[in-house]
This record gives structure tokens, C-alpha cells and sequence, in this order.
């Protein structure tokens, strides 16, 4: 047999010589069982470690091998084209240069939170100035769709949520902690003012009343009251009621009834809930001020109102809710209130719930707010005492009911929760009614008006 000799040492001189121009290395069939500390020859015509340090070679003591063919030339400098990527590159929620700044198309809510994340409910004290709707929009705790933003999590309920009232104890930490070190902070304590304009009317006869309701007032939060958890909520509120008619000494008016031209509320309120993600949960509210228009001042000036609300999680998607308002008014002391939440998905809150029923939809996404419309109904009006225009005393009820139609925004977490930064919204009002408590002769019922809304904070 005729022995084959090899080809010529491509690297040239030595195994140890630089690369000859023109030459690319041998083939690298071997490269992934690479071993530079094995004592077992290589014989794959690879990187091994027999003989030659790259193989093949004789000059060291390594086997003859069979070459497969003579070496590729490839052009000097070539170097391997840089990784290429399946898809561009991301900059949504999951990380990059913007992080969730253009993480969310406009066309999705932005749920920065964990969707189930604990929600704690502030008392939104919203809606009318003296109505019940004063201890805000109901609500509810916010039912849980998963860390994925699924309906229906892993268990039935929230199992991240404490399991008793005093989760750190009955006497951890002070009665109002500010912060780690539990020293007082004003920055925590307040929240935030708020202010509100509302108009009801568009009337022209001496028959007519136009209602403008301007309420500004300051949220304060006392975090861990009575060692709950749960913050104590006080709102120092003041609101200012411009009355536009009616001329009962006019000579087309068919009433003899009068208003004064102002009057006002202010007032104070406290708001207290428990662990909202609790199965079974409390809203607890007492709102006292004086309502008048200075002019005259008695007991039935000062009046206490109140709220006393029970809730229970029957699903994951859906909270019942039952209690009573105290509203104090000289024709409706005492309403009952219950109904039901149901949150199919993020995008969708249905508040099935008397006396304040709300249908509200996600829109869209504008900056850092998402953007919600909604369809709500109200119970509006109050109660105050007047002077009359010949200088006798009394006390009188405006009642009315509301439809709106509205946009509102917030926070993705908060609005989920019924709690918004600002309102716009435009409605109808119907059934309205002024009674006299000491001249029933004088009530009468204004015609029926459009109403417009907007706050910040509200």
C-alpha cells in the first residue's frame, strides 16, 4: 500500500507559525468537545489536543490523519456577519430604553400595577354637595383578575390579603405613623385639594330656579387609624350655592314662593373603611357642618349626615354591597342603599347600585391617565336654612334626579377602583322639587334642566 502524504502545514513553518494568507482553519467538526487539559488525542481534525495544537498535524508527535480535501481559501479579513434579530427589538413594559412610556398602544388601558395588587379605597366623597353621593361613588374593593390580567386568578379570593382586621397587631407601630421611622409627615397627611363646579337649570320664567354649586375642599390621611391599616380620611369642604330665582312677586309668576340669592355648606367629613380585599369588608362615613345662608342660623342649620355601608366578594369579578344613608333633609331622613359591582374585565365597571348607579368603559390612554366615559344616575339636591323675603325663617329641601353621560380620568390602578383625578360630564334633571318645612304652601317644582359638571380631585 502506498502511504498518503499529507498536505502541506496550511499554517506554514511550524504548528506554531501564524496563518498563511489565502487559508481559513481546518474544519470544525470537533470544536464542541474542545478539551485543552484532555490527554486523549483529538483525531476529528478539529481543535483537539493530540499532537499538533490545532490538530491534524505530525510535528508533535500527532496520529496521520486522512485529509478530506484541500483547504478553503476564503478572502483575508472576513470576519462573521454580526447577529441579526427575529423580531425588533421591544421597548414596551418588559424593559428598554423608554419602559412603559410607549409600552401600551393608546387603545389599551396602561395597568402599571399589578392587577392584583391590594386597592386601598379612599372614600371619593364625590358627586353632589349634599346628597349621597357626598361619600363619593361607591367604593367597592377591586376585584382580582390574576397577576396576567385574566379574569378569574388562581383561587376564588385573594389569598395575598391579611386575614384579620389588626394584621401587624393590635398595637404595632402609632396611632397615626408617618412613615419607617414613625415620625408625623405632613407630605403623607395631605392628599390633595380639590375643587368642583356644577350648574343646574336653563330656565327663563320667574318660575324658573338655575342652580351654580361651586365646592373646593382638602383631602387629609391619617395613615394606621386605631391600628387597622387603613387610613382615617378627613375633608375640611366648603361650597358656595349662587340661586337663580325664583321672583314669586313677579307678575307672571304663577307660586308666591322666594329664595334667597346664596347660601352655603361647610362642613367637615370622616371616612373610614376597612381592608377593602378582605372578603367581607366596612365603609363607615359621618359628614357635619352648618348649612345656611348666614342669615339665619339655628339648630336645624347644623345638621350630622352619615353612611354605614356592609360589602361581600362573592367572585372574583363581582361584590355585593348593602347599608344606608343618613341624609338628614326635612322629606328624606333616612335612604336605604345596596346593589351590586360587577367587573367582567380591566376595561369594564358596572355599579349596579341604588341610589347611585354607574356604567363606566374604558376609552383611552392620554399621557399617564387612562381615560374612562361613563352613564350615571344621582340623587342631587340638599338642605338649608333661609330668610325669606319678609324676613321670616325657614328651612327648605331642593331634590332632583340626574342622568349624566361623562368622561373621567386617573391613575390605571386607582380608576379601576372607582377613584378618578378629574370629571367632565354633561346630563339631564328631572322630578325637581323645592319644599318649605314651616310654609308646605310654597313648595313648587321647577321645570326640568340640563346640569354640567367638572372637578379636579373629585
Amino acid at each position: 500500500m502506498v502511504p498518503i502524504t499529507p498536505p502541506p502545514n496550511p499554517y506554514g513553518g511550524n504548528s506554531f507559525g501564524a496563518p498563511s494568507s489565502g487559508y481559513a482553519p481546518p474544519p470544525q467538526s470537533g470544536y464542541g468537545s474542545f478539551d485543552p487539559y484532555a490527554t486523549t488525542p483529538n483525531t476529528s481534525g478539529g481543535y483537539g489536543n493530540g499532537g499538533a495544537l490545532f490538530g491534524g498535524g505530525t510535528s508533535l508527535g500527532g496520529p496521520t490523519v486522512t485529509p478530506i480535501g484541500p483547504p478553503t481559501p476564503v478572502s483575508p479579513g472576513t470576519f462573521n456577519p454580526a447577529p441579526t434579530f427575529s423580531s425588533t427589538p421591544s421597548f414596551g413594559d418588559s424593559g428598554g430604553l423608554f419602559g412603559g412610556i410607549f409600552g401600551s398602544p393608546a387603545s389599551s388601558p396602561s395597568f402599571n400595577a399589578p392587577l392584583n395588587a391590594p386597592i386601598i379605597n379612599a372614600p371619593a366623597y364625590g358627586g353632589g354637595y349634599d346628597n349621597p353621593s357626598v361619600y363619593g361613588t361607591p367604593t367597592y374593593s377591586d376585584p382580582s383578575f390574576g397577576s396576567s390580567g385574566t379574569m378569574f386568578p388562581n383561587g376564588a379570593f385573594p389569598s395575598s390579603s391579611p386575614s384579620t382586621l389588626f394584621p401587624d397587631g393590635m398595637f404595632s407601630g402609632g396611632l397615626f405613623p408617618g412613615g419607617a421611622d414613625n415620625q408625623f409627615s405632613a407630605y403623607r397627611l395631605l392628599q390633595g385639594p380639590r375643587i368642583r363646579h356644577g350648574y343646574v337649570g336653563f330656565g327663563d320664567s320667574d318660575d324658573d330656579l338655575n342652580i351654580n354649586d361651586t365646592d373646593v375642599s382638602a383631602i387629609l390621611a391619617f395613615p394606621n387609624f386605631f391600628y387597622s391599616n387603613q387610613p382615617l380620611y378627613v375633608v375640611p369642604s366648603f361650597s358656595l350655592h349662587l340661586w337663580d330665582g325664583p321672583d314669586g312677586s313677579a307678575p307672571t309668576s304663577n307660586i308666591t314662593a322666594d329664595l334667597p340669592g346664596s347660601a352655603y355648606s361647610a362642613f367637615l367629613d370622616l371616612g373610614w373603611n376597612s381592608d377593602p380585599n378582605q372578603m367581607f369588608s366596612t365603609e363607615f362615613g359621618v359628614r357635619v357642618g352648618a348649612f345656611t345662608d348666614f342669615d339665619t342660623f339655628n339648630s336645624d342649620s347644623l345638621r350630622v349626615l352619615g353612611k354605614g355601608l356592609a360589602s361581600f366578594r362573592l367572585t372574583p369579578a363581582s361584590t355585593l354591597k348593602a347599608g344606608v344613608y343618613y341624609l338628614d333633609r326635612n322629606k328624606v331622613k333616612l335612604l336605604p342603599a345596596g346593589g351590586l359591582l360587577y367587573q367582567p374585565n380591566p376595561y369594564t365597571r358596572m355599579d349596579i347600585f341604588f341610589p347611585e348607579p354607574k356604567l363606566a368603559r374604558y376609552w383611552r390612554t392620554v399621557g399617564t391617565n387612562d381615560v374612562w366615559w361613563y352613564l350615571a344616575g344621582d340623587y342631587g339636591g340638599g338642605s338649608w336654612t333661609i330668610e325669606r323675603d319678609n324676613g321670616s325663617s325657614d328651612s327648605i329641601d331642593i331634590n332632583d334626579l340626574r342622568v349624566t353621560l361623562g368622561l373621567e380620568w386617573g391613575q390605571s390602578d386607582a380608576i379601576r377602583a372607582g377613584r378618578r383625578n378629574g370629571f367632565l360630564e354633561v346630563g339631564y334633571v328631572f322630578d325637581r322639587e323645592v319644599e318649605y318645612r314651616r310654609n308646605p304652601n310654597d313648595n313648587f317644582k321647577p321645570d326640568d334642566g340640563i346640569v354640567f359638571r367638572a372637578g379636579l380631585g373629585y
